[in-house]
């Protein structure tokens, strides 16, 4: 296979330039199976890297110690970087700094010098690639100017610090007052525990609370501190403080949207519930206290305009046919939410079924009802001589039931992949499937 890719490159561009427009469309790696005369080619390279750094692994090797060619490489991708041999790079070590700027990830090829000079630490803190500063050395990192000179910029490396400079509460104030409160998340061990630092912090940028220890989570001070300014970060406090009446009246007062993180017995309050609820209707279902999930009046209201929360209600609300119907009336896929008595209810689900194929049964109404009317007969071929698909979501028997599979491919010769072994090997069966075979302006299957 790999040679005949070899002869088709080589014979197809007789012409450097056609090569050269396909290296650079997307292809740069192919120069793998180029000949010599291509690999040896400047410009061919060049449009190789040009498309993908990692081509230059597959240049000539004359090329890859040419010091000028490599340079200007760099220029183009950094990954060349990662193909030139050892003595080259060793030989003139500004190649590497050059690499960096485009590639951070060629630190890990790196000698010890390079580790340990401030260009390698200025490059990396101006990129994304954060997380290559493991790489660096730590004497770096432990430097106060140096670090200093780079939190400045980009304080958000405060993590990749010395411990030393980590537990230097003068530099951490630094960079919170700089919005990186996540920084907190970094600090030593011992500065964590200081409780009188943590409300400075908390003075600084409220969301410092997400990272402070368990214990002071589980502060009162501490929490009224974070919540009353940022209702939301109810969220990260201890179950005691998620149940306490004065943060979480603070914590409400500012978002009452906090009523998700609060404790069950605030959940139980249908006041606090309604105030969460217009702000966040979906969630405030989802975490509402039983009782109110168990509550058929807010069911019914909520359901006219929110029909998807019916998957949240208890049990016997979705056991409840006027609960669901209210749901179903808006939005009839949410069936599936129903219970699978209703489901399973012929006299209930025909008519919605019925409904959903005039429609052309885009809602799936068939797919979502019980296995008990699902195996009636006469509802299966309605279902699928409207769409055909549906052949899936038929019991195995009608499968296996030429009437139903005739019906089915009639629709949608695509359905024939559903039909029992036997009638696939049926010849009916395999015509209606390719004459009935739907394809899209652009020739795609479609269901």
């Amino acid at each position: 296979m790999m040679k005949r890719i070899y002869e088709q490159l080589d014979e197809r561009y007789k012409d450097v330039r056609e090569l050269i427009g396909y290296l650079e469309e997307g292809n740069g790696l192919m120069l793998s199976f180029a000949g010599e005369k291509f690999r040896r080619d400047k410009d061919v390279v060049r449009a190789a890297v040009r498309d993908n750094g990692h081509a230059f692994e597959f240049a000539d090797e004359a090329l890859k110690r040419d010091v000028a060619f490599i340079n200007e490489l760099l220029k183009i991708s950094g990954r060349v970087y990662y193909h030139i041999p050892r003595d080259v790079r060793e030989a003139d070590p500004e190649m590497f700094f050059k690499a960096l700027e485009d590639c951070p990830y060629v630190i890990r090829l790196a000698n010890k010098e390079q580790k340990a000079d401030v260009r390698t630490l200025q490059i990396l803190s101006d990129s994304s690639a954060w997380r290559m500063l493991e790489f660096v050395d730590g004497e770096l990192l432990d430097n106060d100017e140096i670090v200093e000179d780079i939190l400045d910029k980009e304080p958000g490396m405060f993590f990749a610090v010395s411990e030393r400079l980590r537990g230097d509460r003068r530099i951490l104030n630094k960079v919170l007052k700089r919005g990186c409160y996540f920084a907190y998340d970094s600090a030593s061990e011992e500065i964590k525990k200081d409780r009188e630092f943590a409300k400075e912090c908390l003075k600084l940028d409220c969301h410092v609370y997400q990272y402070l220890s368990e214990e002071f989570r589980n502060d009162r001070v501490l929490s009224l501190m974070a919540v009353k300014p940022c209702g939301m970060l109810l969220e990260f406090a201890s179950d005691a403080m998620k149940d306490d009446d004065r943060v979480v009246e603070a914590a409400l007062s500012n978002e009452p949207s906090a009523y998700l993180f609060a404790s069950e017995r605030f959940r139980a309050d249908e006041k606090l519930f309604w105030a969460s609820y217009d702000r966040a209707p979906r969630d405030s279902v989802r975490m509402a206290a039983p009782d109110l999930k168990n509550d058929r009046a807010i069911a019914l209201k909520i359901l006219k305009d929110y029909p998807r929360a019916l998957k949240y209600f208890s049990d016997r609300l979705r056991d409840d046919y006027d609960v669901v119907k209210v749901a179903a009336d808006s939005m009839p896929s949410v069936i599936e939410f129903a219970s699978d008595r209703i489901k399973n209810d012929f006299k209930i689900m025909a008519p919605l079924i019925e409904e959903d194929l005039q429609r052309g049964g885009y809602d799936r109404i068939y797919a979502r009802a019980g296995s008990l009317v699902r195996m009636d007969k006469k509802l299966a071929l309605m279902a699928v001589s409207t769409k055909g698909m549906l052949l899936r979501d038929v019991p195995l028997s009608f499968r296996d039931d030429e009437d139903v599979v005739r019906a089915a491919v009639t629709d949608n010769g695509n359905a024939y992949m559903y039909a029992s072994k036997r009638l696939r090997e049926n010849e009916e069966i395999k015509r209606l499937a390719e004459d009935n075979r739907p394809y899209s302006e652009e020739g795609v299957l479609y269901d």
